[in-house]
C-alpha cells in the first residue's frame, strides 16, 4: 500500500492520502487475509492511488498493480462530496476487498 498521492500537489490532499492510506493499511492488516509490507519487495501486489478535492468534491482513484510487472490488476475512482471523506475510504477498502476475494 502506497500513500495516496494528491495530483494536485495540495498538502492538504497529500495529509488526507496518507491518513486514508494509513486506515486502510490498519483494516487490511486486520482481516488477517493480507499481509502489509512497508516496501514492495516481496509482495504480489501492490495498492497506489490518488486524492484531489475540488469544488466541494472529494476524488479518490485506486489501481492495484502486480507487484513483478507493474501490471494494472484493477483500477476504480470515488467521487464524493468532500464532506463524506469516510465514505469514500469505506468504499475503496470494500472494493479491493472484493477484488482480493476477502469478503
Amino acid at each position: 500500500m502506497l500513500p495516496l498521492k494528491s495530483y494536485a500537489g495540495s498538502a492538504g490532499d497529500d495529509a488526507l492520502g496518507l491518513a486514508m492510506a494509513d486506515s486502510l493499511i490498519r483494516r487490511f492488516r486486520a482481516t488477517g487475509a493480507v499481509i502489509v509490507r512497508p516496501e514492495a519487495r516481496g509482495a504480489d501486489a501492490l495498492l497506489e492511488g490518488s486524492v484531489h478535492r475540488a469544488g466541494g468534491r472529494l476524488q479518490v482513484r485506486v489501481r492495484l498493480l502486480r507487484a513483478g510487472d507493474g501490471r494494472t490488476l484493477w483500477k476504480e475512482s470515488f467521487d464524493v462530496p468532500a464532506s463524506e471523506a469516510l465514505t469514500i475510504e469505506n468504499a475503496v477498502f470494500d472494493a479491493v476487498a472484493h477484488r482480493l476475494r476477502l469478503k
